[in-house]
């Protein structure tokens, strides 16, 4: 599983060895498919020499076999597997959803997916709490954001904080903008005059996948998108849940939901990278 040259494009990495059933040789440079269009930063730059994870594909008319999994890499303490692909934390977490693990969300009845809430929006999964009368009376929206990145820092000097997002991000302001007008709009359920039935009361959450086993604390990247870090804070002093939570990749021990174990929820960083966003 040595990887080969950095990537052509956005969503293709040049690779040699598959890391799964070594159907390719470890000589053997074989171009395979990115599921992640970010920058992947402190990931991709150690293409050269890192350890790859990488799945293959069934279909047969697929135009690259492999898909990329996950990059091993040096924190500079040990080896950390991290999963780059997507959406794995939204496998992850619907796996986590159903199975009630995350009670920090509260009791709910069903989960979701895929929702329309907004003008050309989806969000990744809704919670409804069913009443007696059978009748929806909450919806918890809920949204999911795959972190990949990692700095100094979480409380203690030598512990890591996981950050998002690693780059400037428009479309995930977008999804804490629209989570928290949902709240400030829905915060409580309404009689529709029309209907004359009560419309659910509303709530919100963004869950950060944390897919690398190396942190202690999660925030919103200043460094990378201070927009979307102010948004978080806003969003969260309007009633949305901020909850992060790391995984545990086991490349050689699929298992769950694929390639990543639930390890611990993470506390939201309330240092100097929430504090300078406030002041």
């Amino acid at each position: 599983m040595q990887s080969g040259r950095t990537p052509p494009s956005k969503n293709l990495v040049k690779t040699s060895g598959t890391g799964d059933e070594g159907e390719a040789s470890v000589d053997e440079v074989v171009t395979v498919y990115c599921p992640n269009t970010g920058p992947m930063v402190g990931l991709l730059d150690k293409l050269p020499n890192a350890r790859v994870q990488l799945s293959k594909s069934s279909n047969p008319k697929r135009k690259y076999a492999y898909t990329l999994e996950m990059i091993q890499i040096h924190n500079g303490d040990r080896n950390v597997w991290v999963g780059v692909h997507s959406s794995s934390a939204n496998r992850m977490v619907e796996q986590a959803l159903t199975s009630r693990w995350l009670t920090e969300l509260g009791r709910y009845d069903s989960v979701r997916r895929e929702v329309k809430f907004a003008k050309g929006s989806r969000v990744d999964f809704v919670l409804v709490t069913n009443a007696e009368d059978g009748s929806i009376a909450h919806e918890k929206y809920v949204e999911v954001k795959s972190v990949t990145l990692s700095v100094r820092g979480g409380g203690q000097a030598t512990s890591r904080c996981a950050v998002f997002p690693d780059t400037v991000s428009t479309r995930a302001q977008k999804h804490v903008v629209e989570l928290t007008e949902l709240l400030l709009t829905n915060s409580k359920a309404q009689v529709d005059q029309e209907s004359k039935r009560a419309t659910p009361e509303r709530s919100g959450a963004i869950i950060f996948l944390i897919q690398r086993d190396d942190c202690h604390a999660f925030a919103p990247s200043i460094e990378h998108d201070r927009k979307f870090a102010e948004l978080c804070v806003t969003a969260a002093s309007s009633g949305v849940q901020l909850l992060a939570y790391a995984c545990a990749l086991e490349p050689d021990e699929l298992n769950g939901s694929g390639a990543v174990r639930l390890l611990k929820a993470l506390p939201l960083h309330d240092g100097a990278v929430l504090d300078e966003v406030r002041s």
